[in-house]
Order: C-alpha cells, then sequence, then structure tokens
C-alpha cells in the first residue's frame, strides 16, 4: 500500500531535473550568441610561422594578427612571413631603442592628423572612422616625419605587401631598424606594429 510517502521527495527530483534543464539552455544560449557575436564582429586571429633570416642564423616567431571573419588569412600571413625572412636580423638593444618612439609612429600613421597630441583640441570631436585614402597616406607621410624617423614611407597596401590589401601600409626608419605596421581604418583603426630589420635594399618598405 502506497502511504504517500513518496511524493515529496518526486516532486523534489523532478525540480532539480528542471533546475538542471534550465541551466544547460541558459547555458547553450550563452555560447551560441558568443558564436554569433564572433561571426559578427570578427575574432583576432593568430597563425604563427617560422621564418629564418636570410644569413640562416636565426629563426624568429612571426604573429600574424587578422581581424574579421572575411579575412584572407592565408595570403596575409604568407606575405607577413616572406617579408621577414628578407629583413636584416637586428639586436635587442637595437629594437628597444626603436621601440621607445613605436608610440608616436603609431599615433603618427594611424590618426591621419586628428589627435596628434596630448593638448590637441581635435581629441574631444574623433571624426568618423573610414578606410583609408590617398589623402591619408599624405597625412601619415607629415606626421611620421615629425616623429624623429630619419626615413618614412606610407602607401595603401597592394598584394605581396606585408598587410592587408587596401590597408594603410607605413613605415619609420629608426636608427638602423624599422617600425613598420598597417591599419585598416582610420583614425586609429584595427592593425598591427612590429620593429624589424631593413630590407636588402636598406629600406624600410
Amino acid at each position: 500500500m502506497d502511504d504517500g510517502m513518496d511524493l515529496p521527495a518526486s516532486r523534489a527530483r523532478a525540480e532539480r531535473q528542471v533546475v538542471k534543464r534550465r541551466r544547460l539552455a541558459l547555458l547553450t544560449s550563452a555560447v551560441v550568441m558568443m558564436l554569433l557575436v564572433a561571426a559578427a564582429g570578427g575574432l583576432w586571429w593568430s597563425r604563427r610561422e617560422d621564418a629564418v633570416a636570410p644569413n640562416g642564423q636565426q629563426a624568429t616567431r612571426i604573429g600574424c594578427p587578422v581581424f574579421g571573419a572575411d579575412a584572407d588569412r592565408d595570403s596575409f600571413c604568407g606575405d607577413l612571413v616572406q617579408d621577414d625572412s628578407r629583413r636584416a636580423l637586428i639586436s635587442d638593444e637595437e629594437r628597444q631603442r626603436a621601440e621607445d618612439v613605436a608610440g608616436s609612429v603609431l599615433t603618427a600613421a594611424s590618426h591621419a592628423g586628428w589627435c596628434t597630441s596630448a593638448n590637441d583640441p581635435t581629441c574631444g570631436r574623433r571624426p568618423p572612422s573610414h578606410a583609408p585614402t590617398e589623402q591619408d597616406v599624405k597625412a601619415a607621410l607629415l606626421w611620421l616625419a615629425r616623429t624623429g624617423a630619419s626615413a618614412v614611407d606610407a602607401r595603401l597596401a597592394r598584394e605581396g605587401d606585408p598587410a592587408p590589401v587596401g590597408s594603410l601600409l607605413y613605415a619609420a626608419r629608426i636608427g638602423t631598424v624599422c617600425v613598420v605596421g598597417h591599419v585598416e581604418s582610420v583614425p586609429g583603426g584595427v592593425g598591427a606594429q612590429r620593429t624589424v630589420g631593413r630590407l636588402p635594399n636598406g629600406n624600410c618598405l
């Protein structure tokens, strides 16, 4: 004969199962949402390749940062590795001297004349971000020349460049090394910058 004593226990088990199912559903929803956001906004993706200097004396690890779900990752990474493999080796001391002014180089190239110093009155009025244009290249060259670099260069990246096609590719020679980078939009868009040796012809780009 059933005395009814099992009913509270059965009800408790059923409630616990409902709670577990709700937690699982919430977790699943959160994961799906993260995936959707990643697909919409892009993920910071990195592929690392071995690159050997031309004299074979040293191998380095090359990081390939790409933002955007539709980025041509393989092509960009391959060009970046090829570019680095052609460059001269640099010492830690040379790298450190260049990186002391690397922040100024990045600001000069990526801001396209906007907010170039802490007391610049334009800093409070950030213009809309846009894909780089030839006018932005001219602005980058102007401000890069004011960083103290001995030589500067900038252009819209093309096929074979160590940057996504259409991005603003720039370089500044600091002493015996180069600060090279790119931005995909200006002002202050997504991009990457690195301190590297010079190319065989002595230039940075």
